[in-house]
């Protein structure tokens, strides 16, 4: 349906009647010519405008800024692109007051459109009513919805991935910020939907002096903010950031537990956007559920941290790189609880040019089961300085545990290398035996007697086996992390790690090293810690020099002379 503009009459024409009849609708009207300059606006549109007479021959963009935020200037140009009549809602956050929106284009193709606008609150008012009492059972749903998966977040990272997949689609928002208080000050912990430059901006923000979300924590009041009007009218030195982030409507929420402030999450959507009250209220409901969530998460991160830095102290910072073998060593904590564990690997310096070799895990994934790592490494070091052979070593390490803890086991595989001859004592306590990776790229599993895990049987004296190395030969030894996942049994992992190291490198021992992780823990998520520990057999430097200064005086000896010449 198409309604053409006419001409207006300016008053005191002969066409006074056709302007009287306009000031006295209860509509609003406004007629813009093709530059969307106001003509023309009858005394509702004054009203609705709030600018009186003065609107006329201003930019309707310029009278009325929050149409333009909210894209509807878009539905203007197709207006008159398409000559035929475009209707919008809209709403007026100032008066809290909703209009329906008519703009018809003049059929004579000079670009000019009339503009009538109805004000149907009342209407809108009743369909939300009615939205609301149908809404009631969906919105208690999502919320047990987000209260499941929440109970899920173990981290900060957890909570943001969680808002940001399950509770930003559900109102339409595409973009989040959390922001925590840390040591005093307000900052920026998390964040999706919004530009890295736009972040950087917010990093270095202090966001506890007039910012929104600095109002948020000091009030502990949410703040909801319809338009970017609304936002710059209440804090204009933001108005740069807030044209970087691309945003036009905020929820910002308070992050409350128990009375104290943890910080402020922040709803953003790309569009105007109302806050109807049932929509306020999921929106505190969620931000109550975050705030709970974050306050375990914090905790638990700071548990973790804690491990981390207890698990970096009991394991070694450095490997030895004694003459005549090559170290690496991996570590990897589980992925879930607290990301320590009982897992060790060790290189020693012993008595007569000797290395130890040693790996060992002990059970759970906790403080509990590193503290005992850590006793447990100490202790089998000192006895490994005393000069006492494998067996013998593990055999006192196995009534300390006994001791330390009975409630809890470790296994551990303790080799005693000699660099100069190859030969490699070894000794097992419930642990896999190492892989030996061959010159020649065979690769098999060592094997010798086991024993029970340490602290298991107090009284259990260990066996030992010998196997002798060449030159460029390869010790892997490994915990069952490695090997075992939720993916693959002991021995199809075991069976990927031989196939690895067969065609792997043993000049970059960095490299081999790494990949055997890698390509253990790809797409897996680790309830297990994993320990690595590689050592290439160089070749004892004595080894080659008395090889050489014996055939030296074997040639220069006389009385050689008869046995060289049968050599020869």
């Amino acid at each position: 349906m198409r309604e053409p503009v006419r001409r207006l009459p300016t008053p005191g024409t002969a066409r006074d009647p056709v302007v009287r009849m306009l000031d006295s609708m209860a509509d609003a009207f406004l007629a813009l010519d093709a530059s969307s300059t106001v003509v023309y606006l009858n005394r509702a549109a004054e009203r609705l405008l709030g600018t009186g007479p003065g609107a006329v021959g201003r930019n309707l963009w310029e009278v009325w800024p929050a149409l333009v935020e909210a894209g509807h200037d878009r539905v203007f140009e197709a207006a008159v692109e398409m000559v035929e009549t475009r209707v919008l809602t809209t709403y007026l956050a100032a008066e809290a007051r909703w209009f329906q929106l008519r703009v018809v284009p003049a059929d004579d193709g000079s670009g000019s459109l009339s503009v009538f606008g109805t004000d149907i609150t009342a209407a809108r008012t009743a369909e939300l009513e009615q939205e609301r009492g149908l809404a009631r059972p969906e919105q208690a749903r999502r919320v047990l919805a987000y209260t499941a998966a929440l109970a899920q977040a173990d981290s900060l990272q957890d909570v943001t991935d969680t808002v940001a997949t399950m509770v930003l689609p559900a109102f339409g928002a595409t973009g989040m910020l959390v922001a925590l208080v840390e040591s005093g000050r307000l900052r920026l912990s998390g964040h999706f939907g919004y530009q890295q430059s736009a972040v950087e901006l917010l990093e270095v923000l202090n966001l506890d002096r007039q910012t929104a979300i600095g109002q948020v924590v000091a009030t502990r009041e949410p703040l909801f903010l319809p338009s970017r009007a609304g936002y710059i009218s209440l804090f204009p030195e933001m108005e740069p950031l807030i044209e970087a982030t691309g945003k036009q409507a905020w929820a910002f929420l308070p992050l409350t537990v128990s009375g104290r402030a943890l910080g402020s999450l922040t709803i953003s959507f790309s569009e105007v956007h109302e806050f109807p009250p049932e929509e306020r209220s999921l929106l505190a409901s969620v931000s109550g559920l975050v705030a709970q969530t974050l306050a375990l998460a914090r905790l638990r991160d700071s548990e973790r941290s804690l491990a981390a830095e207890l698990q970096s102290h009991l394991l070694p910072r450095a490997l030895p790189q004694p003459a005549g073998i090559t170290t690496r060593a991996h570590y990897l904590p589980a992925t879930d609880g607290m990301g320590v564990g009982g897992d060790w690997f060790d290189v020693l310096e012993l008595p007569g040019n000797r290395i130890g070799l040693v790996i060992g895990d002990v059970q759970g994934h906790n403080m509990k089961a590193a503290a005992v790592m850590g006793q447990l490494r100490n202790a089998l070091r000192a006895y490994a300085a005393e000069g006492h052979e494998p067996a013998a070593v593990l055999s006192r390490t196995n009534r300390l545990m006994s001791d330390l803890d009975p409630s809890l086991f470790a296994t551990c595989c303790y080799v005693a290398l000699d660099p100069l001859s190859g030969r490699a004592d070894l000794t097992l306590a419930g642990h896999p035996g190492p892989l030996l990776r061959s010159a020649d790229g065979r690769v098999r599993q060592l094997e010798g007697p086991v024993g029970p895990p340490l602290g298991v049987a107090p009284e259990e004296e260990y066996s030992t086996a010998q196997v002798v190395l060449g030159v460029n030969d390869v010790l892997v030894f490994f915990t069952d992390g490695l090997i075992e996942d939720s993916r693959r049994s002991f021995d199809d992992g075991l069976a990927e790690v031989v196939r690895y190291l067969a065609g792997g490198a043993v000049e970059d021992l960095d490299r081999l090293t790494d990949g055997l992780v890698a390509s253990a823990v790809e797409g897996a998520s680790r309830s297990d810690d994993i320990a690595v520990l590689v050592v290439r057999h160089d070749g004892h430097p004595r080894a080659a020099r008395a090889a050489r200064d014996f055939i030296a005086g074997f040639l220069a000896d006389p009385d050689s002379a008869e046995l060289r010449d049968t050599c020869v």
